[in-house]
């Protein structure tokens, strides 16, 4: 199955950390309103990422298989450096992956990090291309 659409940062509740994900262009309203969650597909560690392409400004930035870490799998990777913990007041500590001061469920181990910074700042700009293993 292929996709094409936007790329961008999915929160849930805002408090628990952010999905990256596509939308499918086929199901963005040509009133540019609301886009429904029929077309939101999350970039995860546990989806079958073949390829994902990301384009910025129709120019191709990034191709591969970003295989995505959780908090718990980032241990070892290139990415552990975003492995933050955090202690509340009242003692409580969470540990959690953090880049730019946002909370992620799953961060991309491969590929540069400085392209999803941008994705973050700059939201709806980049598009993408992804085909799921079947």
């Amino acid at each position: 199955m292929k996709i094409k659409g936007p790329i961008f940062m999915y929160f849930e509740t805002g408090m628990e950390g952010c999905q990256w994900a596509i939308q499918d262009e086929t199901t963005i309203p040509d009133n540019k309103g609301y886009w429904p969650h029929e077309g939101v597909h999350m970039l995860t560690r546990k989806s079958s990422i073949k390829t994902l392409t990301i384009f910025k400004d129709n120019e191709q930035v990034w191709s591969g298989n970003p295989k995505f870490e959780s908090t718990y799998t980032a241990v070892g990777t290139s990415i552990e450096k975003y492995v933050i913990s955090h202690t509340y007041e009242t003692g409580h500590v969470r540990i959690q992956l953090q880049l730019d001061d946002h909370w992620f469920h799953n961060l991309p181990s491969e590929g540069d990090m400085d392209i999803w910074r941008d994705i973050l700042a700059t939201e709806k700009i980049y598009t993408a291309e992804i085909e799921f293993k079947d």
